[in-house]
């Protein structure tokens, strides 16, 4: 995970958030900017997610992905909509009104072929995934509208280079098989960005976990295996520790619910014994009082 502030942004796998590695912040211009390495995986899908613990102002959300815009939103802030979620996830772009595409990582196609030379001198921004946010100044919200899709947008597809790219074995981020889903119900927001340059801008540069340790940005697996038997025992001491004081808070709860057992079987003889009272035949009590006839 990243933070500065109250803003954080972390890419997620299966739900989880992925580990990142060797943090840096920075000010470019009037832009606060902060970036770190993650690990990719060849055929996984992910998310892209963040998280505003003000929602002061509102803000413009953009998502890139090896230099593509995969998606914009906006987070309005808590005076405008108090119900609103401080969370956003992204995991897809939709190819149409009716269909979606998931963010997926693949391993980048290399061949000899001298069709694929002219790729040798191209750049590419492969590895890096942005999270732009951008203060907005909004003139206008219109609730639940149907989002229409814009048609014509770059994509994410499979790449195939050339060897002399020196590219074999990266991997870059491909939009995933085409799937039906219903279309989505949005705030429209209309508004203008306040600053020239993003508010927050946060960086994910990926790279395999092999490529990470291999450039010393992140442990060794020998390390990761260390550094993760040290947490695992470190937790389950604290779990210990957690049991041996549920077990003495149990002990002491026993003990006090049999005393007051106890106290309240004392208390119901008590009772018991002061509200009894003689038991009269109806010849004996007026013997008792009257003598006998």
């Amino acid at each position: 995970m990243l933070q500065l502030g109250p803003y954080s942004a972390w890419v997620a796998f299966d739900g989880c958030d992925r580990r990142t590695y060797a943090t840096e912040t920075s000010q470019s211009g009037h832009s606060n900017c902060i970036s770190g390495w993650i690990a990719s995986e060849r055929e996984k899908k992910f998310s892209v997610n963040w998280h505003n613990a003000l929602r002061d102002i509102p803000l413009e959300g953009v998502v890139s992905i090896d230099g593509v815009v995969c998606s914009t939103h906006v987070m309005l802030d808590k005076s405008t909509r108090p119900l609103a979620p401080d969370e956003i996830s992204i995991s897809y772009a939709r190819s149409s009104n009716f269909t979606r595409r998931d963010f997926v990582f693949s391993t980048i196609q290399v061949t000899d072929e001298d069709e694929y030379l002219h790729t040798v001198d191209d750049r590419y921004t492969f590895g890096v995934i942005e999270l732009e946010l951008w203060r907005l100044a909004v003139s206008d919200v219109v609730a639940r509208q149907p989002l229409r899709h814009q048609y014509g947008k770059p994509s994410l597809e499979p790449q195939m280079l050339h060897e002399r790219s020196q590219k074999c074995g990266s991997h870059h981020v491909i939009f995933g098989e085409e799937y039906i889903s219903r279309p989505s119900t949005v705030d429209l927001v209309t508004g203008t960005r306040i600053d020239e340059h993003p508010f927050v801008k946060f960086t994910f540069r990926y790279r395999s976990m092999d490529m990470l340790i291999a450039k010393g940005i992140a442990p060794g697996r020998a390390e990761q295996a260390l550094s993760m038997k040290s947490s695992a025992m470190l937790k389950q001491e604290e779990m210990q520790t957690e049991i041996r004081h549920l077990e003495a808070r149990l002990k002491f709860l026993r003990s006090s619910v049999g005393q007051t057992c106890a106290e309240n079987e004392v208390s119901t003889r008590r009772r018991i014994k002061q509200e009894e009272s003689p038991t009269y035949s109806h010849d004996s009590f007026w013997r008792s009082r009257f003598g006998s006839f």
